[in-house]
């Protein structure tokens, strides 16, 4: 005991150099547009890097009142915007327009039309089977996963049709990775807005776009316009936005009077096992502060020069050194030993 307490003498007096009061954990990264959302720390865990990112490119927009909604549901008219955004980008996506009604109940004015007239030409979406499209119906799982799919380039060998459809819409988009890290599950029901943004964050970062090969029954990845050919992987993100993520370090930044934040990544310079390792400095225009400095961070980013969204991965436990009493403090100073009953005893401290 007497040991342990002349060691706790020492990291207490340490402690007291630092701080009378105390070590505290450092503030979250707060520059993210999400932040901007009155409602965004309703958004789950599961779902906080979709969102963040998806609101931060500006695919997913609130309310006019400010709030995400998190637990809400999306109807199929919105679901449509955002698959248009997703593939043009929000500013070529808001200049579509429709000048013959796409449905019965679509007219060519409706705020949607332009995005549901583009969606069906892709052969997204289509109707229910009657001439409709029931704009303001409740968006559904799995609805929702056969548009994503569609929107990547499957569904071009009528896989998503007939009594099957949805069956073989779970199946790919599992397979595909459309569902990753949802653990709530999608199927004929409404979906939470949060689960529709993280399915639709998967498909636009993590799924690579393809074309159908009617020589060679079967899908291959897309690489510009060339089609039965062997070509190069690419998602929407990166063909439509420039999105990329870079996790490290953060070793410099804009509060370090640095125009960038830098990030100190550990990189493989090959695949071979006994190949030289080493790091490389990402620099992107994320404006993070003091606090996020030698922090782990994972920053997405447009072009690897705009971040559009901040993860602060550190993990920062507070310790409070103000549970200590007056003679304690005395008896440190003059490098005594400190009593059980003089530590965590606030009521002692003036």
């Amino acid at each position: 005991m007497r040991t342990l307490k002349k060691t706790l003498s020492l990291l207490l007096a340490v402690a007291l150099v630092l701080s009378l009061t105390v070590v505290g954990a450092s503030a979250a990264y707060t520059g993210n547009k999400v932040d901007t959302l009155k409602d965004a720390a309703d958004v789950g865990a599961d779902y906080s890097e979709a969102v963040g990112v998806m609101v931060g490119l500006g695919i997913i927009e609130g309310y006019d009142d400010g709030t995400l909604r998190p637990e809400t549901t999306y109807t199929r008219e919105q679901a449509a915007k955002i698959i248009a955004y997703m593939q043009l980008g929000p500013k070529d996506a808001d200049s579509l327009r429709c000048t013959k009604a796409p449905f019965t109940d679509v007219a060519a004015d409706r705020w949607s039309a332009g995005y549901i007239a583009y969606c069906v030409e892709q052969g997204i979406i289509d109707g229910m089977g009657d001439g409709t499209f029931q704009p303001e119906a409740q968006l559904t799982g799995y609805q929702w996963a056969k548009m994503l799919l569609c929107a990547v380039g499957y569904g071009r060998n009528d896989e998503y049709v007939g009594s099957s459809w949805s069956l073989n819409t779970a199946k790919d988009a599992l397979d595909k990775g459309i569902f990753e890290g949802d653990l709530v599950g999608a199927d004929h029901t409404p979906l939470q807005r949060q689960q529709a943004i993280l399915y639709a964050f998967n498909a636009l970062t993590s799924v690579g776009v393809v074309v159908y090969s009617p020589s060679l029954g079967d899908y291959i990845l897309a690489y510009g316009d060339f089609a039965d050919r062997a070509t190069i992987e690419g998602t929407l993100g990166a063909k439509v936005y420039g999105l990329a993520s870079v996790e490290g370090i953060i070793v410099d930044n804009e509060a370090m009077g640095n125009s960038k934040t830098v990030v100190s990544v550990q990189k493989e310079y090959a695949p071979d096992a006994n190949a030289p390792k080493g790091k490389e400095d990402v620099s992107v225009a994320a404006n993070t502060g003091l606090d996020m400095m030698y922090h782990a961070a994972k920053i997405w980013h447009v072009n690897g020069k705009t971040a559009v969204y901040v993860m602060d991965l550190a993990k920062v436990e507070a310790l409070t050194c103000n549970g200590i009493t007056k003679s304690a403090v005395a008896k440190l100073e003059k490098g005594k030993t400190v009593a059980d009953k003089d530590i965590g005893d606030t009521s002692k401290t003036k």
